[in-house]
């Protein structure tokens, strides 16, 4: 029997990587790929050694597992050219959460969150 929940996440993850991302250069070490993948953000509540509570977000790249070569680490980066600026993401954790989630029940498409480190 057909498992209509993974049908439809399957359509789904394509569907949203052919209509709803735009291409952007995932670079690892010194290997580098023009993936397509799909903005997002996540916010992240960061208690301080003071009691104080800070509130991060990330830009975050919805990106399919199989287009990675490897699953994302600190310290990679994520290359975008919006028009005529090309920002730099540096991937990476937000207090004691990993650098990337799944973003769906099936391990489609890996969630990377980042940082921006500077536009040119």
């Amino acid at each position: 029997m057909t498992d209509l929940l993974r049908a439809a996440s399957d359509w789904f993850q394509g569907v949203r990587t052919a209509f709803a991302s735009g291409p952007v250069t995932y670079v690892s070490g010194t290997n580098q790929a023009t993936v397509n993948a799909t903005v997002g953000r996540s916010n992240f509540n960061i208690d301080q050694d003071d009691g104080a509570q800070i509130i991060v977000q990330s830009r975050d790249y919805l990106i399919l597992a199989s287009d990675l070569q490897a699953e994302p680490q600190p310290g990679d980066q994520v290359i975008e050219v919006t028009g005529s600026s090309t920002n730099t993401y540096e991937v990476a954790r937000f207090g004691a959460e990993p650098c990337w989630r799944w973003a769906d029940s099936f391990f489609k498409t890996r969630r990377v969150h980042t940082k921006l480190l500077g536009a040119t």
